[in-house]
């Protein structure tokens, strides 16, 4: 006898995984803008650490950095939804116990913990070069920790593991097949 999942389930699963095309659309288009309105998000980026630029700007290598940087977040952001829909077509199609549902599921984890990463690593160099071209005494590096980041290593670990164990239902499922 095989389980199905739920038809409810898997239409949930198919309008997940249509908001994460969406969400994946709306990233390209901000690695787009970034790389276009590089000023936006040097102003952007100096808001939200609470830096006062003095109407300074940045050189030619501190903007490109900074995009850098950018690209990076967005990539790891993106290459989590990407496997957040391998996972959402796995469960429409109703195929949740099968290794490439728990490839995703292991992949989802590394990206939550690639955001982590990204986050406790992007600050201190964020505002590093947001600075470098301030008078002396005024240049900084910070490092923050926040909740978020605690979050994603809570999540992305919660993922990964969840990943595993599904790995180990398929291999049992597949061995207990083998003896009927």
């Amino acid at each position: 006898m095989t389980y199905q999942l739920p038809r409810a389930t898997r239409r949930a699963a198919q309008v997940l995984r249509g908001l994460s095309f969406i969400a994946m659309t709306v990233l390209l288009g901000l690695v787009a803008w970034v790389a276009v309105d590089p000023v936006f998000l040097v102003s952007h980026r100096a808001d939200a650490l609470g830096l006062d630029m003095g109407g300074r700007t940045l050189g030619l290598a501190s903007r490109m950095a900074l995009v850098a940087g950018a690209w990076i977040a967005l990539g790891a952001v993106f290459y989590t939804l990407w496997h957040m829909s391998r996972l959402f077509a796995c469960y429409a199609g109703d195929a949740a116990l099968t290794p490439t549902a728990a490839h995703a599921l292991r992949h989802i984890g590394l990206g939550f913990l690639a955001q982590a990463a990204v986050g406790l690593l992007g600050h201190p160099v964020e505002t590093l070069l947001l600075t470098l071209g301030a008078p002396a005494g005024q240049r900084m590096v910070s490092l923050a920790v926040s909740s978020a980041d605690l979050g994603f290593v809570l999540a992305g670990g919660m993922m990964l593991i969840v990943g595993l164990v599904t790995s180990q239902a398929v291999a049992l499922r597949s061995e207990n097949e083998g003896f009927v």
